[in-house]
């Protein structure tokens, strides 16, 4: 049995690793679409999070109201989220989210993982995943007029937000609150659907590894072309072949629109990831769109036996064959020296020792056994101090003062994160005061962040300050 469960995320910046959820919305349906069940958790801020002023703009929400009564702790939140998210034993679910595969779901499986809960919930077995915001641009590409788009006066081009699709279209939406963008989502997916069955089955095809895989092998076992859908600031159909997979779930395409293609290492390397490369690139877990030839034709003239002999020429050329099996092999990226416990989100799985840990961790009724509990894994020690320490800061949990320091000690590079300088890599109190917030926001910011001066004048009217010395309580 197939079930959809579509959500969206409110959060305190644009930060998928640092930032936090501050709403989670769903709604689940049947694959039918005839019944509903919705879900909202308000998620109260972590201590050690700024929430920034721009978040409170487009939200157009108060701070304060971000500690409302029924707002859970992140915790408790990351329980609620990873049981609403979990794919039914022996059922499949497809996960719908609008600009969701590069934003709220890694957000989501950040908190996930911080939280000592399973964070793949929506990537794992039986789990297909499909990005409506990609829909409405290839359904607008190759089937114009059957879908109201809208013409952004100020930027000059299409605007593809949810909050503008949506009313050109019928579907009534109050922006910006994750419950009501998720039931207009779900409305926008009726409407798809009923206009292009197509598209829904083409998103639905290429929603998981596996799906990605299939239609790959297909290709190379016919010889015959894929057409990804691509939009780089304009929606575009790209004739390719794939050409090497690094074993993991990168793939190298040739593009086959193009005359050359790059047979020396370097210069392969410094075209791929722009615009117009011969060798693009994708990922199968982020769900690429191919479309079947039937549904291209009607917009663009490709020759189909022109391909097959390009794809022909390409196969038989082993320079280029070797370069990009060498191109997609390589890695050049160099994480930062000072990583923090969540960028390491891909260092490595937990052993079974530390696994065995979190489960008891997560079962625990007692804080103070959570505070004593020791792990292997440094990232499990950091946040198992983070989640004791946010639940004595709010008098949900009571420990010694000596056990507070020590889990303070802990998880001391997350608690001097919002004293950092403006160009941290996540969201500050420097950088939020360098944006000319509103006085509401500085005052709230002045109480709870512990500082006992007017400190909002001097920094936003001097060049940063070297970092002040860390500040481990937080006063409520």
């Amino acid at each position: 049995m197939t079930d959809l469960l579509i959500f969206d995320t409110e959060a305190t910046d644009a930060d998928r690793r640092h930032g936090q959820i501050t709403q989670f919305s769903a709604v689940l349906t049947n694959d039918e679409m005839t019944t509903e069940t919705h879900f909202d958790i308000r998620v109260r801020p972590l201590p050690w999070v700024v929430v920034t002023p721009e978040a409170l703009r487009v939200t157009q929400m108060d701070v304060r109201n971000l500690f409302r009564h029924d707002a859970l702790s992140e915790f408790q939140a990351a329980a609620r989220i990873a049981e609403i998210l979990r794919v039914p034993y022996g059922g499949d679910r497809i996960f719908v989210t609008y600009f969701g595969i590069d934003f709220d779901d890694e957000l989501i499986r950040s908190t996930l993982y911080r939280n000592l809960q399973y964070p793949y919930q929506t990537t794992g077995k039986g789990a297909r995943r499909v990005d409506m915001l990609d829909g409405v641009r290839l359904l607008a590409h190759l089937q114009p007029g059957s879908i109201e788009t809208v013409f952004d006066e100020d930027k000059g081009k299409l605007s593809w937000r949810l909050e503008k699709i949506c009313p050109a279209n019928g579907i009534a939406l109050k922006a910006h609150d994750a419950l009501e963008d998720s039931l207009a989502l779900a409305e926008l997916v009726r409407l798809l659907r009923a206009k292009a069955p197509w598209l829904w089955d083409t998103l639905v095809r290429t929603g998981s590894p596996r799906g990605v895989d299939a239609v790959i092998e297909r290709a190379i076992a016919n010889g015959e072309p894929l057409f990804l859908f691509t939009h780089f600031g304009s929606p575009e159909i790209v004739p390719c072949f794939p050409m090497a997979h690094d074993g993991k779930r990168r793939y190298l395409l040739a593009d086959l629109r193009c005359e050359e293609y790059p047979t020396d290492l370097e210069a392969a390397k410094a075209v791929i990831g722009r615009k117009g490369t011969p060798y693009p690139i994708i990922k199968s877990n982020l769900s690429p769109i191919f479309v079947d030839y039937e549904h291209v034709q009607a917009v663009h003239d490709f020759d189909l036996t022109a391909l097959a002999e390009k794809i022909s020429a390409i196969k038989q050329n082993p320079d280029i064959m070797k370069v990009c099996a060498a191109a997609v092999a390589g890695n050049d990226f160099k994480a930062p020296a000072d990583q923090t416990s969540e960028e390491k989100i891909y260092d490595g799985f937990f052993g079974d020792g530390d696994k065995s840990r979190m489960r008891r961790f997560l079962s625990m009724r007692s804080w103070q056994e959570r505070a004593e509990m020791a792990f292997d894994d440094p990232r499990l020690s950091d946040f198992a101090a983070r989640i004791v320490l946010d639940a004595v800061y709010n008098g949900e949990a009571v420990v010694s003062d000596d056990d507070r320091v020590r889990l303070e000690m802990r998880c001391a590079e997350a608690l001097a994160r919002p004293y950092a300088a403006p160009e941290a890599r996540w969201a500050t109190i420097a950088a939020a005061l360098h944006e000319d917030p509103p006085e509401e926001w500085v005052e709230w910011a002045n109480e709870y962040y512990a500082l006992d001066k007017d400190w909002g004048e001097e920094i936003q009217d001097s060049p940063p300050a070297p970092e002040p010395a860390r500040q481990y309580s937080f006063p409520f």
